[in-house]
């Protein structure tokens, strides 16, 4: 019998390798196999399907695919603890003709022939939203292909008046059917038995069976997280918005989440004697159901203390700045902290100090203000903020020092890019708000599941006790209108005759993500906390200020695992190691072998390690009439385990001479990351086209394993001219020389580059003469222009993309020093509407030093039908260095595609292209 799997921090790399070879080969000697590989052995072109035609000679198929859906044996198998909610899937895509009242049931679950469960399948039926234009974050991390137009995530029940079921479905349209149970307590285990019948009119057109497999556990509270979602009670009057609200809150509790209300005061007056006195009874009337509420012991609901902007008396700047108003607001929250103890809300309550919009002493003295007056009113009142600390004030935006602010806040909710726990000040709370990948998860509709499943773990790992994960509605819309894409989690009822709000796929993955911190918990309670380590270690490497690079701004990858079936694969790890630790593997537990190669198969699918190229330098070799070639790669290891290997260029084009045959990379911790540099020398840089050329490079660890990456050397020349080109928009005119085109421009994202047939012809040509520097810009557009209207000269920055219109960035670095420092480049931003010169980079907030730049550029845009194009020239001495024969600037080029929302680069940069030391190469021959 295998144990379950062995704590990995006393294993070395060679013993863990050595007993996977044991586990694969004790496998073939019994005779075992791990039977429960998900779809993806199928290959695409021999994955059955399910094909259904009916009376009217209309027909459909079923996605193998679904969640759930077994499509070998054409069964839905899924598995629940007591306690859980789980849920299966039938995505159905009309193939011909017109299917007419399609329905769909769910039998209730039998165990043997007389025994059903007392709980029954909830049906709905899931419909996609549009998504717009991206966000920032989306831009620089996501690439294209990535990107669907429409997400399924309207959850609508299925007797809804109108959207649920019957439904239509025509050919090359889909129909998603969700359905969930929660398994009730005292459920006894085993397989239960149902059938899922789909039907068009009064006939069945399939049945399929489902076995629901409830396990002998019981999933417990969540005590060490909470999620909590602010519900704006401010429009939610009358009969209809009490309705709503209540409704609201359900929702959000029976999915695990906390109501936070907001937005509701109680009416309050001032009498001749300066008395503060409050009405509450219209306050109680809308807030008191839903605090009290008997389905909220599981997500019980918040309510923030009616104190903030909004309010008249919760204007403070600074404390004691008018001791009359200090006084009444400390009777005020006298009061407040008296009433809400009274009905058992005081520690479900908080005073939220507001943020202002720059740190320093407004910000300071907005905390000590209104933590002085709380606090000198009732002790029993806690205040929060969701301003931030920094320990490494050089790496963040804005930031309080800690000892400005030390004792005065309870609770620290910082925006999880600014979210460190280990500097918050001693004895305090630390909550997180959530951000934006990669810093957290997201509730934002353009994430995949694991975008919101993912924000629990995250605060499991980083020791952040609650998550406000945003608004729950855009009240007063959510009662009406259309939906639209938004990061609310709920969507409004109306347009399905339903007067209340309807839930979003996005709330139900935030379920599941707390469901899975059950498992967790109920691994440290049966001794394998190390398991859970393990667990949370492999899917979340990092988030949070981890998440920074060389500066807030400047991010890595998205740090944790993506693919949602890896995810259902570490539930599945648990449940096995938990039946075999409660003894339940002879009655239908997997035995040891194969719990062992599930482990190793699940390790292997999750942990990954990352190779690729920060920067590929050129410069003068101290061997006159030589070049040498620096490439600065970044090894990132996101295994459980420690990796050693060597890292070497893999075969260099002929005359190319490595200056080190090979790079020695030793102990990359888990979840670290090594820079390393390797050298090669040659004669000169053979021109290619579009400036870009490929040098291979491979990282092989001791175990044997391989990974390789492409270093992007970009290297262009400035063409010697004779003759002033004259600028007016024109290309026509402009000189082609060998080398001196940058083309061939890629995501910033790092995915893989668009088909040929797709990419947007986007090209930058250099040229100089004696005096002047000059670029020729031409970029493609669509046949019919795409107005994003936001034309401006004010360039507005999202997460490090320049959005909004249309732009073509040119940065220089004439030293070619390749540091980190933004503050280093020359910065020239185009547009059809106007052009910037910098030196910095001018994102609000600020991401280092920044001035304006007298370029004394000359420059005429021009605009066709399928492209725009620009001419520049500036004067050498404006980069502060004279160009000599054999110099090489810093250089790169980026594009920003409003039509496609794609932010491009010629050099490779990877997620952020203001960094000097990704920039390509530009010779002055």
């Amino acid at each position: 019998m295998q144990p379950e799997p062995p704590d990995e921090r006393l294993a070395s790399p060679g013993r863990r390798a050595a007993r996977v070879w044991c586990v694969v080969l004790a496998t073939c000697l019994a005779g075992c196999r791990y039977t429960e590989k998900p779809a993806k052995h199928f290959p695409p072109d021999k994955e059955p399907t399910l094909n259904i035609t009916t009376s009217a000679n209309a027909s459909f198929s079923i996605d193998p695919n679904s969640r759930g859906l077994n499509a070998r044996t054409r069964r839905l198998t899924i598995q629940s603890a007591v306690g859980e909610t789980v849920a299966f899937e039938l995505r159905l895509h009309g193939q011909s003709g017109t299917v007419h009242n399609l329905s769909m049931t769910v039998g209730r679950p039998v165990l043997g022939a007389e025994v059903a469960m007392p709980a029954v399948f909830r049906l709905f039926r899931v419909h996609s939203v549009a998504v717009g234009d991206s966000p920032g974050w989306y831009v620089r991390l996501i690439g294209r292909a990535d990107r669907p137009s429409h997400v399924p995530d309207i959850v609508v029940p299925a007797g809804a008046p109108s959207g649920g079921f019957p439904a239509t479905l025509i050919a090359d349209e889909s129909l998603h059917a969700f359905a969930e149970l929660t398994v009730p307590p005292r459920t006894a285990p085993g397989v239960y038995t149902s059938v899922v019948t789909i039907t068009a009119g009064s006939g069945a057109l399939v049945e399929i069976p489902l076995e629901l497999t409830v396990l002998p556990l019981t999933l417990p509270p969540i005590e060490a997280v909470s999620m909590l979602s602010r519900v704006d009670l401010s429009h939610l009057s009358g009969e209809k918005g009490a309705a709503v609200a209540t409704e609201t809150t359900r929702l959000l509790s029976a999915h695990g989440v906390s109501p936070l209300l907001t937005g509701v005061y109680p009416i309050t007056q001032m009498d001749r004697a300066d008395e503060v006195r409050i009405d509450w009874s219209d306050f109680d009337r809308v807030v008191a159901p839903l605090m009290d509420a008997a389905d909220n012991h599981a997500a019980p609901a918040w309510c923030r203390i009616p104190l903030d902007d909004s309010h008249a008396l919760g204007r403070i700047d600074h404390p004691d700045a008018d001791p009359s108003v200090d006084q009444l607001v400390t009777r005020y929250l006298r009061e407040c902290a008296e009433h809400f103890a009274a009905q058992g809300w005081i520690e479900r309550s908080f005073v939220e100090v507001p943020c202002v919009d720059s740190p320093g002493d407004d910000m300071i003295g907005a905390i000590r203000g209104y933590s002085g007056l709380s606090r000198r009113a009732d002790r029993r009142l806690k205040t929060l903020t969701t301003a931030h600390l920094s320990g490494v004030p050089e790496r963040t935006w804005q930031y309080l020092a800690r000892a400005d602010v030390d004792g005065w806040i309870d609770t620290w909710c910082p925006p999880a890019r600014f979210c460190d726990p280990d500097i918050l000040p001693a004895a305090k709370t630390c909550w997180m708000t959530a951000d934006r990948p990669p810093y957290s998860g997201t509730t934002d509709v353009t994430g995949n599941a694991t975008f919101a499943r993912v924000l629990p773990w995250q605060a499991l790992r980083y020791g952040i006790e609650s998550v406000i994960v945003g608004s729950a509605t855009g009240f007063p819309t959510a009662t009406d209108g259309e939906p639209t894409r938004n990061a609310e989690l709920l969507y409004p009822g109306a347009p399905f005759g339903l007067p209340h709000p309807v839930a979003s796929m996005r709330l139900k993955y935030l379920r599941r993500g707390m469901q899975d911190l059950a498992y967790l918990s109920l691994l440290d309670q049966h001794g394998l906390d190390h398991v859970a380590a393990r667990l949370a270690d492999t899917l979340v490497p990092y988030a949070l200020t981890d998440a920074y690079d060389h500066h807030v701004a400047d991010v890595r990858g998205i740090g944790w695992v993506r693919n949602e079936r890896l995810w259902d694969d570490a539930r599945r790890v648990a449940v096995d190691t938990l039946l075999h630790r409660i003894g339940y593997a002879a009655q239908g537990g997997r035995d040891g072998v194969s719990r062992g190669v599930a482990w190793e198969n699940f390790a292997s699918d999750a942990g990954r390690v990352h190779l690729f190229v920060e920067g590929v330098r050129v410069r003068p070799a101290t061997e006159l009439g030589r070049v040498r070639v620096a490439c600065w790669v970044v090894i990132e290891n996101l295994t459980p385990a420690v990796i050693n290997g060597r890292l070497a260029f893999d075969g260099l084009p002929a005359g190319w001479q490595a200056v080190k045959p090979a790079q020695e990379i030793e102990h990359i911790a888990p979840n670290g990351r090594r820079r390393a540099l390797l050298e090669a020398e040659t004669g000169s840089v053979e021109r290619h086209a579009g400036g870009t050329a490929a040098m291979n490079i491979a990282f092989h660890t001791h175990d044997g394993a391989r990974r390789s990456t492409a270093a992007r050397l970009c290297h262009i020349v400035a063409l010697n001219i004779e003759n002033e080109l004259v600028i007016n928009g024109d290309l026509s005119d402009w000189p082609i020389g060998a080398g001196n085109v940058a083309s061939d421009f890629l995501p910033v994202s790092g995915a893989p580059p668009p088909t040929a047939s797709a990419a947007r012809d986007t090209r930058c040509l250099v040229a100089r003469d004696a005096q002047r520097l000059y670029f020729g810009i031409h970029c493609a557009m669509p046949g019919e222009e795409h107005d994003s209207g936001r034309r401006s000269n004010i360039v507005h920055y999202e997460d490090m993309v320049p959005m909004g219109e249309d732009a073509f960035e040119i940065l220089i670095d004439p030293t070619n020093a390749g540091t980190n420092a933004p503050e280093d480049l020359f910065h020239i931003l185009v547009r059809p509407s106007g052009v910037v010169f910098e030196r910095g980079i001018g994102t609000d907030p600020p991401i280092g030093s920044r001035s304006a730049w007298a370029a004394d550029a000359r420059y005429a845009a021009r605009r066709a039908d399928r492209s725009w194009t620009i001419e520049m020239s500036m004067p050498l001495i404006a980069f502060e260095i004279e160009p000599h024969a054999h110099q090489i600037w810093g250089i790169n080029f980026a594009r920003f595609d409003s039509d496609r929302q794609e932010y491009l680069t010629w050099s490779d940069a990877r997620y952020n292209v203001y960094n000097p030391m990704s920039l390509g190469n530009l010779a002055f021959p």
